[in-house]
């Protein structure tokens, strides 16, 4: 398998807010050559997919403000501090 993993050479915050945070990374590439990314770090997320004993799965309908409209979508919600990333919630 190729080695595809980038080093991070030098990283700066431009927005930190109460979910996410805006940064700017150098990296240098598996080839050598340097490169730089734009990424939005969040703390996670989980998501599940509700089925009824009658076979039907359970939607949620949300405003999402990106879009500007309401769209169904599987209810999720993000990881809060302290909370167990590793439990996937299986019996």
């Amino acid at each position: 398998m190729r080695n595809l993993e980038e080093k991070t050479l030098r990283e700066k915050t431009w927005f930190e807010g109460r979910v996410v945070k805006l940064v700017t990374a150098d990296v240098e590439l598996p080839d050598g050559t340097t490169g730089n990314r734009e990424i939005v770090k969040h703390p996670g997320a989980v998501a599940i997919l509700p089925i009824c004993d009658s076979g039907k799965l359970l939607l949620v309908e949300q405003y999402r403000k990106p879009l500007e409209k309401a769209i169904v979508e599987i209810p999720a919600g993000k990881i809060e501090p302290n909370e167990d990333k590793k439990n996937n919630g299986s019996t």
